[in-house]
């Protein structure tokens, strides 16, 4: 807290108060994809590779005192994360 200045940060609050507003809040924009004559690549469905992706062995070799059990619960909550990011730009 003692790093943060107070002055900069109140106008950081008030610029977004006053500009993060949209008119067309919630509508679609531009044509929906089906119109637009989009088809599927088959070679998209290839499985994605990513360093931000995780990877259940790298985990493990880094925290090898992780149990086993979480495995899914991470795997998901990844799955989760990165479904969300990539919604993010359609």
């Amino acid at each position: 807290a003692s790093d943060l200045d107070l002055d900069k940060y109140c106008a950081l609050l008030e610029f977004v108060r006053d500009y993060a507003h949209y008119d067309n809040a919630g509508e679609p924009y531009g044509i929906p994809l089906s119109e637009a004559g989009v088809t599927l690549d088959p070679s998209m469905d290839d499985p994605i590779e990513s360093k931000y992706m995780f990877d259940w062995d790298a985990y493990k070799a880094q925290y090898p005192l992780a149990p086993d059990a979480s495995r899914e619960k991470l795997e998901i909550a990844n799955s989760q994360t990165f479904a969300w990011y990539m919604n993010l730009l359609v």
